[in-house]
């Protein structure tokens, strides 16, 4: 994956969030959504009720199978029926072609983020 080149400091920092009790913490305080093919667990995304996107990881099994898309069309009606009228997220280089492609706008310069 290019976001992390193989890099294990780099994964340890963009994991070190994921953890059992911040899971909970998001699921009892944000919006979770899960994507699920043939029984599995294909994807998660996250989003805080201001409209900004934590969390949207589809399992590389599972990528360009429709999780993605699946995931973001339900943060999209989820936000539609709050009311709000933009959403906002950080994207890895990896995704952001993804993001793209499904209407987003990047609305400022690539940032250099972990690794």
């Amino acid at each position: 994956m290019s976001d992390h080149r193989g890099d294990a400091a780099t994964l340890s920092m963009w994991l070190s969030n994921k953890t059992v009790n911040n899971m909970r913490r998001w699921i009892a305080t944000h919006a979770v959504h899960v994507a699920v093919d043939d029984e599995q667990i294909a994807g998660v995304a996250s989003v805080r009720s201001d409209g900004f996107i934590l969390l949207n990881y589809v399992a590389p099994e599972a990528r360009f199978k429709g999780a993605s898309k699946s995931l973001l069309r339900d943060i999209e009606l989820w936000a539609s029926r709050r009311g709000l009228e933009w959403l906002a997220l950080d994207s890895t280089a990896t995704a952001l072609r993804f993001y793209l492609s499904s209407g987003c706008t990047m609305i400022g310069p690539p940032q250099p983020a972990s690794g």
